[in-house]
């Protein structure tokens, strides 16, 4: 087997498995084609989570599959030294990490000496909602919130009425970053990749879906990560709802 435990892989467009021997064992055959359990982990990077005699298994799909190197395009590396990849060098590529070689030093575009062995090009987060307060804001409904939720577990609900008001802030905001026109809603009748927020396995959890309707749901991983990260808590007073 080619990579190691961690190791970061990117899958190829297009490939080709089958079962046999009842243990969903896969076998690469000379045409690729996709099926479409395992369409969307086309093109991702993806995490060796454990190497076996003959596959792998990988820590996004929650070890559901046997891969094989053959369904692996190559390793991903998360570092490049400069000599590497060549002085003169634009940062082009979110995530790439340069680090210094001996005998060289980092400037700006001022000509300033910047202090660092390894410089890293992160794209600048966006900046969203924060607050229950401010998503109000966004849906023009600042008096909504003051009313509450009464009656059998009224506690819940009411938190769950706020997460829902904030979703559906982040949906207008969505929509109007993609120039829709209206608030972005998720279409189950596609193969299109949602970004989900979901209760799995008594945990709450990042994942995406296809097909299948869930409630905490964004059209961007970056927009999911950050409602999650600003109403972790909402988010844990709820989770037996999601």
């Amino acid at each position: 087997m080619k990579y190691n435990v961690g190791d970061k892989v990117r899958i190829k467009p297009k490939f080709h498995f089958c079962s046999v021997d009842g243990f969903n064992n896969i076998n690469m055959k000379d045409e690729f084609f996709n099926e479409y359990s395992r369409l969307p982990y086309c093109e991702t990077v993806m995490t060796i989570s454990t190497v076996n005699k003959d596959f792998y298994t990988l820590k996004e799909d929650r070890w559901a599959y046997k891969w094989t190197d053959e369904m692996i395009e190559c390793k991903v590396e998360e570092e490049k030294s400069l000599d590497e990849a060549g002085l003169e060098t634009d940062f082009e590529y979110e995530g790439l990490a340069y680090t210094l070689p001996e005998g060289y030093i980092f400037k700006d575009e001022n000509g300033n000496v910047i202090n660092a062995t390894k410089i890293v090009l992160e794209k600048k987060k966006k900046e969203y909602p924060t607050t229950i307060e401010e998503c109000c804001y966004v849906l023009n409904i600042g008096n909504l919130i003051e009313r509450g939720v009464k009656g059998y577990k009224a506690e819940l609900f009411d938190t769950f009425q706020k997460l829902y008001i904030c979703r559906d802030a982040y949906w207008k905001i969505a929509g109007e970053e993609m120039g829709l026109g209206k608030p972005w809603e998720p279409n189950w009748h596609d193969d299109e990749r949602k970004y989900t927020i979901e209760y799995y396995d008594g945990e709450i959890i990042e994942d995406f879906s296809l097909l299948e309707n869930r409630i905490l749901v964004f059209p961007t991983s970056e927009m999911r990560d950050a409602f999650k990260e600003n109403f972790k808590s909402e988010i844990e007073s709820c989770k037996e709802l999601l």
